[in-house]
């Protein structure tokens, strides 16, 4: 079933559902089956927009985003291996204690979620029949300044491969928001800065 996005506070991230050429927020633009994934490297290949296996009921449907794969063997079938799949974002301007990232995600067959090398969420039992949620904040001091990466690692046992990923939300305030003193604190700071200054021309 398709995912909508839940109303967010802050300036939206610019991150990607798999298979999405148009950000998390916006309205969907799925690619075409067999070809790249613009927003997802793969670690040792080409992370490539999957068509569901001829299984029926073997994958979860597409919602805002497609599956991807290690590629589009004619077998449809992979090796048993690791494959790892990173996407980027930037939190330039951004405060990373305020940042957000929820949605969810379903794996062929199991997998686990890293942020910036820190695990956020996994699947141990196959993954492949439902989507699961993940969800971080910036409590847990995993988001950094500047380019963040998120890695997505999926545990093959033989057959089909792939990965979805649906956010629902990814976020962050500016640093301005977080940072900046009200105006009523300047002008009690300004305030007492002056008083100090009168004082001290008195006893001068």
């Amino acid at each position: 079933a398709a995912l909508f996005s839940q109303p967010a506070i802050g300036s939206p991230l610019d991150i990607f559902n798999t298979g999405d050429t148009a950000t998390w927020c916006q309205a969907p633009a799925l690619a075409a089956c067999n070809t790249a994934c613009a927003h997802y490297c793969l670690a040792c290949g080409t992370a490539t927009i999957s068509a569901p296996p001829h299984i029926p009921g073997c994958w979860v449907s597409n919602g805002c985003g497609k599956w991807v794969a290690p590629g589009f063997p004619a077998s449809g079938c992979f090796c048993a291996t690791d494959y790892s799949y990173s996407t980027t974002f930037c939190l330039t301007g951004l405060c990373p204690t305020t940042a957000c990232l929820k949605g969810f995600w379903a794996v062929d067959d199991f997998g686990q979620i890293k942020l910036n090398c820190n695990p956020i969420a996994c699947v141990c039992s196959p993954g492949n029949h439902a989507l699961h949620p993940f969800a971080v904040n910036g409590a847990s001091g995993d988001f950094i300044c500047g380019l963040n990466t998120l890695t997505f690692t999926t545990l093959n046992t033989g057959g089909p491969a792939g990965l979805l990923v649906e956010f629902t939300n990814a976020t962050a305030l500016s640093a301005p928001e977080v940072d900046a003193p009200s105006a009523a604190s300047t002008l009690a700071l300004v305030g007492a800065a002056l008083t100090i200054m009168v004082e001290r021309r008195k006893r001068a």
